[in-house]
């Protein structure tokens, strides 16, 4: 794993594969890097894989982030400039979505295309209509707020540790390792959760012409697929496509599915088949 230092910032990354465009993952807030491992070997057949740790997870360091969105876009930014990995592909899961649209907002140069899967606005169910919209989780903003972030919460570490290793390989320890390492994200959680970047997007959005492919899981909270699909409704160039057989970790939990949506969309941006 390779590093990059500027200022007091250290991002450690790795790259995969040697053909194609160039991809980045950006992983959520309860995840590090590892949590694409079971992606990565298909991904990287077609195309240029990076993947990092966020400021602050895992070895990745830095001092605090005042707007954890735009800092961790800026970061990113540095990340694709010094690494010569740009215009990218970006593929971020959760918090990393959101990361992902920041930048293709404020450096659109950068940026190919972007996969967000379940992005979590929160705002963007305020005036969410039960009777209109099918049952969904407790209808007070304040209280969906709380479902849906204790849920964030939960979910990571809990999937990590069910279930084969990290590929479908090694003992069932490692994950033990790697859930009990994402459980100790709850600061950086916090740190995110508090921006109002992840309550909703910025009004700049409806401008990105960018395309964009919007995932969400059919098995998951259907909070999430509300949100996607009033994403969906800001932007001008969006995809929508839900995942049968995925949750809130398609990348984990479900990663051939989640692979094969992903080729499908990006092929129609001229990337090699994987």
């Amino acid at each position: 794993m390779a590093v990059m230092t500027v200022d007091r910032i250290a991002l450690h990354y790795e790259r995969s594969g040697t053909v194609g465009d160039p991809a980045v993952l950006i992983h959520g807030s309860w995840s590090d890097a590892e949590v694409w491992v079971r992606v990565v070997p298909a991904l990287s057949q077609g195309l240029q894989v990076l993947t990092y740790d966020r400021r602050g997870y895992r070895e990745s360091h830095g001092p605090p982030r005042d707007r954890p969105v735009s800092d961790d876009a800026s970061d990113l930014a540095t990340l694709l400039k010094r690494t010569d990995q740009y215009p990218t592909h970006l593929i971020g899961q959760g918090y990393g979505g959101i990361v992902a649209l920041r930048l293709a907002l404020d450096r659109p140069e950068l940026v190919r295309s972007v996969c967000a899967h379940e992005p979590p606005y929160v705002g963007l169910l305020e005036d969410w209509e039960p009777a209109r919209e099918g049952p969904m989780p407790p209808t007070a903003p304040s209280q969906s707020e709380d479902a849906l972030r204790a849920s964030d919460a939960r979910g990571p570490a809990e999937r990590a540790s069910s279930g084969p290793g990290p590929g479908g390989r090694g003992p069932r320890a490692r994950t033990d390792v790697t859930a009990q390492r994402w459980a100790g994200y709850g600061d950086r959680w916090a740190e995110e959760s508090a921006d109002p970047d992840t309550r909703r997007p910025d009004e700049g959005i409806r401008s990105i012409d960018t395309p964009i492919l919007l995932t969400y899981g059919e098995i998951g909270p259907p909070t999430y697929r509300a949100m996607v699909e009033r994403l969906a409704g800001q932007l001008r160039n969006a995809t929508v496509c839900p995942l049968p057989s995925a949750g809130r970790l398609p990348e984990l939990t479900d990663p051939e599915t989640f692979v094969g949506v992903l080729a499908t969309f990006l092929l129609e941006r001229d990337v090699p088949s994987t």
